[in-house]
């Protein structure tokens, strides 16, 4: 052994190794490695000096793409002082390269730091020593400083590092803690153990963010100089401007400067670790919440401070004070009211505990023996042991195939009993309310209640819930309550981990109990019992103020089955109606199955309503409905008056309904028996009605009755026989509920029907009277292929039409069937006293096309027919009077097709006397006549409105109504498409009293020159106006107009556009007059002329005195020809009077002489103005225009004796 006694270690060596493409995979084939590694190597190594003190560097040591350079220098490598000085800077080394090395390591937990650039990595490591210097960049973020390690005698540490960038997201691979910290810790300390350790903590972190959560500063300046106890000296989170730690600024300052910051002081002694104590104060000032955690529903503006101060973290041990003062917070820019809370929990003698909360909302009180952990638990194991029994037998009574039961998770229970009192009230909810967005929300409330437990059993008593008020408003629901008062207790007893029947009973009262919406339940009186598989219910209270209910009920499960009973069911409906039980109402519920086996309700408006049977979820079985006695007049006690027009008149009796169920609800037998009895509606009296219906197999069949008793034998009047109607009514269904192409079979007759009973339901005649045969058959395959016939006739029939208010009698007959409705005959008749022997025949048919006219040909014939009477002013006001036409040569047509229809023939009017009155609203004035003598020996005279007399309106329209007029859409009507070519006759006189409109009544005599002439009244299909054909219509000789005086009218009147009641006017009206004048004796005339329409006419006036037409402008001539009219003298010849005289003002100016059409502007005073100069001046203020001269105002002016006067 040549190295025997050798110093070997002092020996000198150098090494030299290259090495390229080095595979480790094929050298461990041969070297076996306690740690498997991968890869291909290539580095340059030199190794120098002894074996117990050497320098080894390796030079670009390339894996992959990175490349690693490294050198140490290990001292004392065979002693125990070793020591080893490494340096691996100006280094690159890449993740993807590190998971080649070690991919049969099978390690995922390697942060991904992509590449990673080694500025400086050095520093030295010993026995009981370490110590380093970094300087590293990749994509974990940025790290500078150094720090170290000592284990010698005590475990000592310290280091300053800055860090730049760094993602937590990176280095604890957990993507939801995206950040990017910048900052510096500076840190000393030393001890392993919370009793031993002491350490002192420097960190700025400036311009950083964790997750969304943004701050400048975050700074923690702490210590445990004190053995266990934790001193934070500062803790602030600064969200204003950044400061790092080369501003030269203190932490006071950073205190005293920072706007917006979080700061956080105090001690937490843990040297007890049992009992720990804590002191921390915490501020908050000016912090946005609502940007710094991206939520707008958190306040903008944000100040508080809290303090937390006690002892104890384990829940059965704290004793601890907590206050939250929140001074200055805005909300949605809304300044919100101040709040505080304060929580005081206590840990007293044995298991006595209190807990205490006081805030600006509400206070809580909880006291008593338990323990937190297991209070907790036994809670939520009595709710899971109730939902499990209350399952169990809501199961037995409703089993369902799907239900399976998960027992409850079995308890180790305490030996102690629990218990506690709970005393909780809400009285301030508007932050809520601004928090959660809500229109409005106010409550009062409060609770007390007890609560006892141990191993056996469990008892609660909530001795009071008061609801004193509570009101909810959102944009959809309404809540409101006040006051409601609850009280309940439940005991129950646990066995071998299982529940047994629990007792329980509840009361709620109530006066103006809860509203929902439009709903509301109210004068609550209510109480529930439960006890040994009996629920007893006891309740009143009120239903939308519509029902009142009142009941006392039974429920008793046994035996998988529920027997119900109602022993006292009252209800009444608007006190109108009410309903209660004759008996005890008995029913049984057993396998998903109702079973009525008793049901009887008695009713002050009716005998009896029974109902028996039984029913599932998806079958009737025997279900029977039998309704007894009914009075239908009370029907319409329940429906509003608007809303039916002639149902209050309607009377009778039900005397018996009976509706019978059977079968599935998608496949029901139905029967329905009927009987009504002494119907009638008004003063109409119907009968009676027997129906009998069936339904089966998705088909109505039976028929219906209407008959009215005789002593003999009861007189058929309808008869409705349905042998086949394809409709489903059962419950349940899909699809549609008729049946469209399925066979339909049924049929309608009467004989004798007294059409009386149908006059409430005919709008447009009054007192019908008459009898009725019909027969009606129908039957196809469905409704557009149905095939019908039959026919109506009817006889004796009088009626009152609404549209002339005239009385007619009438008879006739029509035939129908699937293609054609033939008119055979309608005769129409005057009454007697109308026109004897005044008759209209109508014949024609109409043929059919699937049910809809598609041609129709219908003449109507007359010889004479009155279509109006003086009686019609009632019902047509602006148009009466006695009118008689006939029909011919040609009989009136009516023909063609729905799409082009036509109206031909001739009309001959035979005699005509009609009244046109204005249907304008008229101002009725009363007026008083004033004087004032004044000094000057002028009496002025004035014409005033009486005030002791109102403004009278008479509306000569009696059917008009204030209701407002909506604007409609006009839509094109069948009258639109009529083509109509009439032909007009005046055979016999027609007189007319015609009203114009703002200037006086025209009594005329109109035709034309030749009775043979025709008019034709023409308007063509899609014209908006009519046009009139043919000669004129003549005013003639002998009409007049009655304007102050009775005028001799001539003219022609048209009817251009169709319009009877609104005529156009091309007229002259003139007067002749004379008059005496200086033993001469003048003639004059004035003559009025009158064009335009009756409702607007136009007007102009003109007047010759000794046949020398008047002059001047066209106002002047109106003027003076109304002054010659009312007057007899022109305005000239007024001003210009020198004859003395007197005159008698009483009666002509009280009588209001200032309107034109007044009688004070009669002949007399004509004669008497022309016989005095006491009038010496007349001004008439007509307006801007000459269309209504009711509106003209005259003014008179004169002297009496050297006593001037005026008037008007």
């Amino acid at each position: 052994n040549i190295f025997d006694d050798a110093d070997i270690e002092k020996a000198h060596f150098k090494l030299n190794l290259n090495a390229l493409s080095l595979d480790i995979d094929e050298i461990s084939n041969f070297i076996p490695a306690d740690i498997p590694v991968s890869g291909n190597f290539s580095f340059s190594m030199n190794a120098s000096g002894k074996l117990n003190h050497f320098f080894t560097k390796f030079d670009n040591l390339s894996i992959g793409n990175s490349n690693l350079n490294f050198t140490a220098k290990i001292k004392n490598v065979v002693d125990d002082n070793r020591t080893i000085d490494f340096d691996f800077s100006q280094s690159v080394f890449f993740k993807s390269n590190l998971d080649e090395i070690i991919k049969k390591l099978e390690i995922s937990s390697i942060p991904d730091f992509g590449q990673m650039n080694i500025n400086q990595l050095k520093g030295t490591f010993k026995m009981d020593t370490i110590f380093s210097k970094i300087d590293v960049i990749s994509s974990l973020g940025n790290i500078t400083g150094f720090g170290g390690i000592n284990i010698k005698d005590t475990l000592f540490y310290s280091g300053n590092l800055k860090y730049q960038n760094l993602d937590l997201a990176k280095i604890l691979l957990d993507p939801t803690l995206p950040s990017n910290l910048n900052g510096n810790i500076d840190f000393t300390g030393s001890g392993d153990s919370p009793e031993s350790i002491k350490i002192k903590i420097d960190m700025n972190m400036f311009n950083s963010k964790i997750m969304n959560y943004s701050f400048n500063n975050f700074i923690i300046n702490a210590n445990t100089q004190t053995r266990g106890k934790i001193q934070i000296d500062t803790l602030l989170i600064n969200f204003g401007s950044a400061f790092s730690e080369n501003d030269s600024i203190s932490i006071k300052q950073a205190k005293e400067w920072t706007k917006e910051k979080i700061s956080l002081n105090g001690f937490i002694d843990v040297h007890a670790m049992k009992k720990p104590m804590y002191d921390i104060s915490c501020f908050v000032k000016n912090i946005n919440l609502a940007e710094l955690l991206q939520n707008k529903n958190l306040p903008e503006f944000f100040n508080a401070d809290f303090q937390l101060k006690g002892e104890g973290f384990e829940p059965d041990s704290i004793n601890s004070i907590f206050n939250l003062n929140i001074n200055d917070w805005k909300l949605r820019s809304k300044k919100l009211t101040p709040f505080n809370l304060s929580v005081d929990i206590q840990k007293l003698d044995n298991l006595n505990k209190k807990v205490q909360l006081t805030s600006t909302i509400g206070d809580l009180l909880l006291s008593g023996q338990y323990q937190y952990s297991y209070l907790f638990r036994k809670l939520l194991n009595d709710i899971d042991k109730l939902s499990d029994f209350s399952s169990e037998k809501i199961h037995n009574i409703f089993p369902e195939k799907s239900y399976e039961s998960i027992p409850s998770p079995q308890m180790i229970f305490s030996n102690i009993p629990q218990k506690f009192d709970l005393r909780f009230s809400l009285k301030d909810n508007s932050l809520l309310k601004e928090f959660l967005l809500i229109k409005k929300l106010n409550s009062d409330l409060f609770l007390e209640c007890q609560y006892y437990s141990d191993s056996i059993q469990t008892f609660i008593d909530v001795k009071d819930f008061s609801i004193n008020n509570f009101n909810y408003s959102d944009s959809i629901n309404t809540i409101s309550v006040s006051p409601v008062k609850i009280s309940s207790k439940i005991k129950w007893n646990i066995t071998n981990s299982t529940l047994i029947e629990p007792d329980f009973n509840l009361k709620i009262n109530s006066r103006n109990g809860i509203t929902y919406n439009d709903l509301s339940l109210s004068k609550i009186n209510t109480t529930l019992e439960y006890d040994k598989n009996e629920l007893k219910i006891k309740s009143d209270a009120d239903f939308n103020d519509l029902i009142q209910f009142d009941l006392n009920s039974n429920f008793q499960a046994s035996n998988n089955q529920l027997a119900i009973q109602f022993d006292r069911l009252n209800i009444n409906y608007l006190n109108k109606m009410s309903f209660a039980v004759k008996e005890p109402l008995l029913m049984l519920f057993q396998n998903n199955q109702l079973t009525i086996n008793k049901f009887k309700l008695l009713s002050d408006k009716l005998d009896l309503i029974e109902l028996t049977g039984s029913v599932t979820e998806d079958t009737f079985k025997d279900i029977k409905l039998k309704v007894t006695n009914y009075n239908l007049e009370h029907i319409w006690e329940f429906i509003p008056k608007d809303e039916i027009e002639m149902g209050y008149e309607l009377k009778g009796n039900l005397d018996s309904l009976i509706i019978g169920l059977n079968g599935s609800h998608e496949k029901t037998d139905i029967d329905l028996k009927m009987y009504l009895s002494k119907l009638s509606v008004g003063e109409s009296y119907f009968g009676n009605i027997k129906t009998d219906l069936s339904h089966r197999n998705s088909n109505l069949s039976g028929n219906l009755l209407f008959y009215t008793p005789q002593k003999d034998k009861n007189r058929d009047l309808l008869k409705l026989t349905l042998r086949k109607v394809p409709v489903n009514l059962s419950l349940n269904i899909t699809g549609d509920r008729f049946y469209e192409n399925n066979p339909i079979d049924f049929s309608v007759e009467t004989t004798q029907f007294p059409l009386k009973i149908l006059s409430p339901f005919i709008t447009d005649i009054k007192n019908l009277s008459g009898f009725a045969d019909i027969a009606l058959n129908m039957s196809g395959k469905g409704l557009n292929n149905l095939k019908y016939n039959g026919f109506i006739s009817y006889n004796n029939t009088q009626f009152l039409l609404d549209a002339n208010n005239m009385n007619f009698s009438s008879e006739g007959k029509i035939s129908f069937n699937t293609d054609t409705i033939k008119v055979e005959k309608i005769s129409m008749k005057n009454n007697p006293n109308d026109l004897a022997g005044g008759e209209v025949i109508t014949k024609g048919k109409i043929i059919l096309d699937n049910l809809k006219p598609k041609e129709f040909d219908i003449k109507v014939f007359s010889n004479k027919f009155k279509i109006l009477s003086q009686a019609s002013m009632k019902s047509m006001p602006s148009l009466y009077g006695d009118f008689v036409v006939s029909f011919g040569p040609k009989p009136i047509r009516f023909y063609g097709t729905t799409e082009s229809p036509y109206i031909t023939g001739d009309i001959n009017i035979l005699r005509a006397a009609l009244v046109m009155p204005n249907t304008t609203s008229t101002d009725i004035k009363k007026s008083v006549l004033k004087y004032e003598i004044k000094k000057d020996s002028t009496v002025e005279f004035t014409i005033v409105p009486d005030s002791a007399t109102k403004l009278v309106t008479e509306n000569l329209t009696p059917n008009k109504t204030k209701k407002k007029t909506q604007k409609i859409k006009k839509e094109n009507s069948f009258g639109d498409l009529l083509d109509i070519d009439v032909g007009i006759k005046f055979k016999g006189r027609f007189f007319m009293t015609l009203d114009i409109t703002g200037i006086g009544q025209l009594f005329a005599e109109i035709g034309t020159q030749n009775p043979e002439d025709e008019l034709r009244y023409v308007m063509k299909r899609g014209s908006t106006e009519s046009q009139i054909y043919g000669t004129d219509i003549y005013v003639k000789d002998g009409s007049s107009l009655k304007l102050i005086k009775m005028l001799d009218t001539k003219g022609t009147i048209s009817f251009n556009k169709g319009v009877i009641d609104n005529p156009g006017l091309d007229l002259v009206a003139s007067y002749k007059g004379q008059r005496y004048k200086a033993d001469d004796i003048e003639k004059y005339e004035v003559k009025m002329y009158i064009k335009g329409t009756k409702n607007i006419p136009v007007i102009s006036f003109g007047y010759s005195i000794n046949d020398v037409e008047g002059t001047g402008d066209s106002s002047r001539i109106n003027e003076n020809a109304l002054l010659l009219l009312t007057l007899g003298k022109t305005k000239d010849e007024l001003q210009n009077s020198q004859t003395s005289g007197g005159m008698d003002l009483k009666a002509s100016a009280s009588a209001s002489a200032t309107s034109l059409a007044s009688t004070v502007a009669s002949s007399a005073l004509t004669d008497f103005v022309q016989a005095t100069s006491f009038i010496q001046s007349a001004d008439i203020d007509i307006g801007s225009s000459l269309q209504n001269l009711d509106q003209a105002r005259m003014k008179f002016s004169g002297d009496i004796k050297g006593i001037k006067w005026t008037l008007g």
